[in-house]
């Protein structure tokens, strides 16, 4: 999985636009089993337009101030390549689980 933290500026206030900023530059590390599947045979090894779709709805409500994931555990049930469960975590979820399984 991948490890996300809290705002950055550990002052107790909850956040502000510097914070998002920060959430914005966060660095992600990403951990992953080489797949034993050639690519052109998963479905799991495409982006999605609805996984995109997903990342700038999490980016928008995140910048409005309507969601806050600092406080979060996400989990990503049927990943593929991620895009949606990181984008959780560059945007500051305190946790994020990639999960997938194999199709053949």
């Amino acid at each position: 999985g991948v490890g996300g933290g809290g705002d950055g500026d550990d002052d107790g206030d909850g956040g502000d636009a510097a914070s998002t900023d920060a959430a914005a530059r966060r660095c992600v590390t990403v951990c992953a089993e080489q797949s034993r599947v050639p690519c052109k045979r998963s479905v799991g090894c495409l982006v999605w337009d609805s996984s995109l779709v997903l990342a700038k709805y999490l980016e928008r409500l995140v910048r409005r101030g309507e969601l806050d994931l600092r406080e979060l555990r996400v989990l990503e049930l049927g990943c593929g390549v991620g895009v949606g469960g990181m984008a959780a975590a560059l945007l500051g979820a305190r946790h994020t689980t990639f999960t997938d399984i194999f199709e053949g």
